[in-house]
């Protein structure tokens, strides 16, 4: 893990970022400055933040960068507020994270972005977002035609929640690229696949500042298809997802979190040339909030 400081307005903040070797600096002006670096996109300015494609202002930054004292008395907190809970306390909790009385039945949803005209935005059927537009490329089968780019842009279908499922989608990274499946248990928390070209990882935020890496596998032979477009699965059956791209098992992770519970899913694509989406089709136990 590297760290880096940048001044920003007056402050002056440490940022951890994760992985990669090389940063790209993409935009540089005395007010504004645009990170990439393993992927992934970073803004600054001179009040906020946008980390992982959410908004972080600069007094909540400065809490995160505390000593490891405040650090341990806010765990601690938090485990009493946890511990508080499952006593059946009175602490309130969120729309989200209480997750409320949920229906589930079998439901299938398909996006292709050739049904799109050249520029559209979100929304797509079901699918909401931001910062992806459709645009013209070669898809997966080399026929030109329309597909989803993503570039710093995330799509959620934030209006449901899903169980054990599928998901296939075909996907083209270039530079530094990656296409993120997130697993959103609630505003707290949630699991992030990532896939590069010839990797997997997955890992676990549960704040805005803190992610843990709990899967990585590098696959030789990923990344070689003649139009450079690969095919991802994954398969959730309880709390163990199955990982596959082009066909090839990349490994199956327990994520603890999911158990028991739906999630909300998005898909999000950085890299200096973004990402292309296109194919989408996910099979599985929708949950809609009973009313």
């Amino acid at each position: 893990m590297r760290w880096q400081g940048w001044l920003v307005g007056a402050i002056t903040v440490g940022i951890g970022l994760i992985g990669c070797k090389q940063t790209t600096f993409v935009e540089e002006t005395p007010g504004k400055k645009v990170i990439i670096q393993n992927g992934r996109k970073m803004v600054i300015t001179r009040d906020k933040i946008v980390l992982y494609g959410k908004p972080i202002s600069i007094a909540e930054l400065k809490k995160s960068t505390q000593s490891p004292k405040g650090i341990k008395q806010n765990q601690k907190k938090r485990e009493n507020t946890t511990a508080k809970k499952e006593e059946g306390g009175s602490e309130k909790q969120s729309p989200l994270s209480s997750q409320p009385s949920i229906s589930y039945q079998l439901k299938t949803i398909e996006e292709k972005f050739s049904n799109y005209r050249e520029g559209t935005t979100p929304p797509f059927g079901e699918w909401e977002g931001r910062n992806v537009v459709v645009t013209q490329y070669f898809q997966a089968n080399n026929i030109p035609g329309n597909v989803l780019k993503l570039n710093g842009g995330i799509i959620c279908n934030y209006k449901h929640y899903w169980k054990d499922f599928n998901l296939t989608a075909d996907y083209k990274t270039f530079t530094i690229g990656q296409l993120s499946v997130d697993l959103r248990v609630d505003e707290d928390r949630y699991y992030q696949i990532n896939f590069f070209d010839r990797a997997v990882e997955v890992e676990a935020f549960y704040n805005p500042f803190r992610n843990q890496k709990i899967f990585s596998k590098k696959v030789e032979g990923l990344g070689d298809s003649p139009t450079g477009w690969q095919k991802l699965l994954l398969s959730r059956q309880g709390k163990e997802i199955l990982l596959k791209i082009d066909g090839i098992v990349i490994g199956k992770v327990e994520l603890p979190w999911i158990e028991g519970r739906g999630v909300r899913l998005c898909f999000e694509g950085n890299g200096v040339e973004g990402t292309l989406l296109d194919n989408l089709r996910l099979v599985g136990e929708r949950g809609t909030i009973n009313r």
